[in-house]
């Protein structure tokens, strides 16, 4: 071990440029091998990949060359908590936002590496139906890496905040949220990208925008909640790489978004879930699933008494891109 850690100091470091959109168009469809030409990965660090895979599940890597390996690794986004379901004329708060995962990256020789590893794939994180959302899963390329989840957002509750889960980090993954007190983010040390964690709803109603992650995971936006007079309010808007912004569902009992369309390889990070809105006399919108990988699922909208509160988005799941 003390060896691949030396070789890796050694190595000169992979700009995230040499895997994005302009130089390397790989569209993240899972289980795919996808060939790179030579306008493909930069060789300045080494690499010359003629393949890559996703993982989008857990399986098995073969070594097909000397070389050096580049690794990829997301854990699963937290899922959105639901909305609260209230009496009439009762100010409640929405469902509070998933937190992204975090994402690790290494250029690893193949000298040290054994001719098959095994790669693990975190599940995204379960938006609740009428609790508050649960954790995503841990992803890893053997004992090399890792990459920890975010976690799951509060249910909307009357009166009361939504705390939204908190994101991955280093060696350590994001707590989920517990009433109006956000789960606590993952501890911020060094290589990594650590994902953001997720917006809660305010006492008195409002729905939050979520937030784009660090070079990881985005987190969810929350769902809307009831105002005062019986307002209702739309859900809160998700961010995530190159998106100005995808609208959370719209009052009364919108449904919230996924933002962000297919991954590409390389880009720095993924969007989360739009919020859902709150209603009245209906079922309360849901919140938008995360992106795949990594994004933190939207929280649910508020309703009333008798009707149906708006479940929590799913988190995206987590994904390893493996390239030699």
């Amino acid at each position: 071990m003390l060896r691949y850690f030396l070789a890796l100091l050694l190595l000169p470091s992979v700009a995230l440029a040499q895997l994005n959109p302009a130089s390397a168009p790989i569209t993240g469809t899972p289980g795919d091998v996808v060939t790179i030409g030579a306008g493909g990965v930069a060789v300045d660090s080494g690499i010359q990949p003629s393949q890559c895979r996703i993982f989008s599940a857990s399986g098995t890597w073969t070594k097909t060359s000397a070389g050096a390996v580049y690794v990829e690794v997301w854990g699963g986004g937290g899922g959105g908590g639901s909305g609260a379901v209230v009496a009439t004329n009762t100010v409640a708060s929405g469902g509070g936002g998933g937190g992204g995962a975090a994402r690790q990256w290494a250029v690893i020789p193949a000298s040290i590496l054994p001719s098959t590893v095994t790669v693990s794939v975190g599940a995204a994180g379960v938006g609740g139906s009428t609790t508050g959302g649960a954790q995503g899963g841990i992803s890893s390329f053997g004992a090399y890496l890792s990459a920890y989840p975010g976690g799951g957002g509060a249910s909307g509750a009357a009166a009361t905040a939504s705390g939204g889960g908190g994101g991955g980090g280093n060696g350590q993954p994001g707590g989920d949220a517990s009433g109006a007190t956000n789960g606590t983010p993952g501890n911020f040390a060094g290589l990594y990208g650590y994902g953001q964690g997720g917006s809660g709803s305010s006492a008195a109603g409002a729905s939050v925008q979520g937030g784009p992650g660090l070079t990881a995971g985005a987190g969810g936006a929350s769902g809307g909640g009831l105002s005062v007079g019986n307002v209702t309010v739309s859900g809160g808007v998700a961010y995530g790489y190159n998106i100005v912004g995808v609208a959370g569902g719209t009052a009364p009992g919108g449904n919230g978004g996924t933002s962000g369309g297919t991954y590409i390889v390389g880009q720095p990070t993924t969007g989360g879930g739009s919020g859902g809105a709150s209603a009245t006399t209906g079922a309360g919108g849901y919140g938008g699933a995360g992106q795949t990988p990594g994004g933190g699922g939207g929280g649910g909208g508020t309703t009333q008494t008798g009707q149906t509160p708006g479940a929590g988005g799913n988190g995206g799941a987590g994904q390893v891109l493996v390239c030699q």
